[in-house]
């Protein structure tokens, strides 16, 4: 039962946090944004973003990486330290809220802010939260008929670790 009211909880907040990010986008059109930001786009970061907080929450380094473009600065020390991060914790969820997009030079935007909650290996609860801009580098795959979207560059606070 408990699970059920978790899995509501998560599925309406799902739907919440696309509706928040539509209404921005909206307002961003609406300004006549130069720059504003394609709202099938932007679904498809929220999504990502998605995708990361479950594989935090799983500890799942791979998954995350796989977000996570080659070229992003100190690309094996990133991912040394959340492999490190992972083992020294029992338990860790974390939550992302857009608060702004932006698409600019085949670069997106996106500044946010965080919520963490870990739990470590003796059983202490720690929670921090901050607000960052991760920035996405567009791909375009031939293969594919969408563009594929890569966390390129992260300013301000490192929610990872």
């Amino acid at each position: 039962m408990f699970r059920q009211r978790i899995s509501l909880f998560k599925r309406n907040l799902t739907f919440l946090r696309i509706f928040i990010f539509l209404v921005l986008e909206i307002a961003f059109l609406s300004a006549g944004a130069e720059n504003a930001l394609n709202v099938d786009i932007g679904i498809r970061i929220e999504n990502i973003l998605l995708e990361i907080e479950d594989a935090y929450q799983n500890k799942d380094t791979e998954s995350i990486m796989s977000f996570i473009d080659t070229d992003f600065p100190n690309y094996y020390f990133f991912k040394k330290n959340l492999r490190d991060n992972f083992f020294k914790v029992s338990s860790a969820k974390i939550f992302f809220v857009v608060d702004s997009c932006l698409k600019k030079d085949g670069m997106i935007l996106i500044k946010l802010h965080w919520f963490r909650k870990i739990i470590k290996n003796h059983n202490r609860l720690f929670k921090t939260q901050g607000t960052s801009e991760f920035i996405f580098k567009e791909y375009t795959d031939p293969d594919k008929k969408e563009p594929l979207f890569k966390l390129y560059q992260i300013k301000g606070d490192n929610p990872f670790y």
